[in-house]
């Protein structure tokens, strides 16, 4: 089947303010908490653990410009500095994350291997990329886009402020809210059943608000009245997005987030590692620009490709961060910093400064799909750490 996938890409360009995506790039993938499939089960329960709805998916790496040289790039001297096991080395193994770092995010910070990993990326001129998509707020954001009869009328940003509300007062309480969804075999909800299914997400906001006004300030009950109408005035006999879908099926694949830096960034060469079921699932598709086939993309196994192992290592750590963030409450950013040792502030800072570089370059690097809340709080932790 042909799949004319740059279909939308002047739109996505235009629209985010997108730069240097003509430009002519090598970019390198590896992904992180692929939980492949979400659904609902019985009683509030999902097919993972409750606390891996704070993983973000994520599928990043790094790349460099073709106008950039990599002759000079030493990976043996890189695998000497970071002090691997001696098995690693002599038996040529492929490096991962968990060789690099280990914990969550803030005992990784206190990894010299870590430090060393991020000065070389840097000194190498390589950028990072990512798409990362919180898992549960992409499940439940169908509630509001269906209630909001005309959501054009919405600037996008306005929009994205009220899915931002129902997503932090749904993680207050979540396995009460998946509850709700379960009893109405969401997101395939039966129109005369609509009506009900809205006053009880009504009625479970009003319960929980008072806890995300406490913590953020761009928050307060005017917010929540505003949700609340948008809610009570939905047009019941017809919520688009969540009628006439697999029962309790959430996420059914992430297919469409491999697909989408092939056509935006259309003149790049594209290299992942070896995941049968993305394989399979572009063996369903002939990728063009226009009517011109677009063959830009490739699979190789990232034993013989440091710069996918590299990836590995640069979307393990973008993961934890990701995971950092979601559980990060807006009262506690003042604090991160005071708790930090000195190698801690050095990596974070390192970090910081890569994701401030790989922007400058272009933002098309960075994707998210996820709350304003969360890109907000990135914002104003990177802050402390990097003018």
């Amino acid at each position: 089947m042909k799949m004319n996938i740059t279909v939308n890409r002047e739109l996505e360009i235009e629209f985010m303010k997108l730069e240097n995506t003509g430009n002519k790039y090598t970019f390198f993938y590896d992904e992180t908490n692929n939980i492949r499939k979400l659904f609902l089960k019985e009683n509030g329960k999902v097919n993972i653990q409750l606390k891996e709805l704070n993983q973000n998916f994520l599928l990043g790496g790094v790349c460099y410009e073709d106008t950039t040289t990599l002759i000079s790039v030493d990976f043996e001297k890189l695998k000497s500095d970071l002090y691997l096991d001696k098995k690693i080395i002599e038996d040529n193994l492929e490096i991962k994350f968990k060789h690099i770092a280990k914990g969550d995010f803030l005992k990784c910070l206190k990894s010299k291997k870590l430090k060393t990993f991020l000065e070389w990326i840097i000194s190498n001129k390589l950028y990072t990329h990512y798409s990362s998509l919180d898992i549960f707020y992409w499940s439940i954001v169908d509630i509001l886009e269906s209630s909001v009869e005309y959501y054009e009328q919405f600037r996008y940003e306005d929009l994205n402020y009220f899915k931002m509300i129902l997503y932090e007062v749904a993680k207050i309480n979540i396995e009460d809210f998946l509850k709700i969804l379960t009893k109405y075999n969401y997101p395939n909800i039966i129109r005369k059943k609509n009506k009900k299914f809205i006053n009880e997400i009504i009625k479970y906001i009003d319960k929980y608000k008072d806890e995300v006004i406490n913590d953020m300030e761009t928050v307060n009950n005017h917010s929540y009245l505003v949700l609340i109408d948008i809610l009570r005035n939905a047009k019941t006999n017809e919520l688009v997005f969540i009628e006439n879908n697999t029962p309790l099926k959430l996420i059914n694949e992430f297919g469409t987030f491999y697909q989408r830096p092939l056509g935006l960034f259309k003149n790049s060469k594209h290299i992942f590692d070896i995941e049968e079921e993305v394989i399979n699932h572009f063996k369903q598709f002939e990728f063009c620009d226009g009517d011109v086939p677009l063959k830009n993309h490739i699979f190789k196994d990232s034993k013989d490709d440091f710069l996918i192992q590299v990836s590995d290592i640069t979307a393990g750590f973008l993961g934890k961060y990701m995971t950092f963030i979601n559980e990060l409450k807006f009262s506690e950013i003042d604090k991160v910093k005071d708790n930090l040792n000195s190698l801690q502030i050095e990596n974070i800072t390192l970090l910081f400064k890569l994701l401030a570089q790989s922007e400058l370059k272009s933002k098309a690097f960075v994707h998210h799909v996820a709350p304003l809340s969360a890109i907000e709080k990135g914002s104003l932790l990177a802050q402390k750490f990097i003018n």
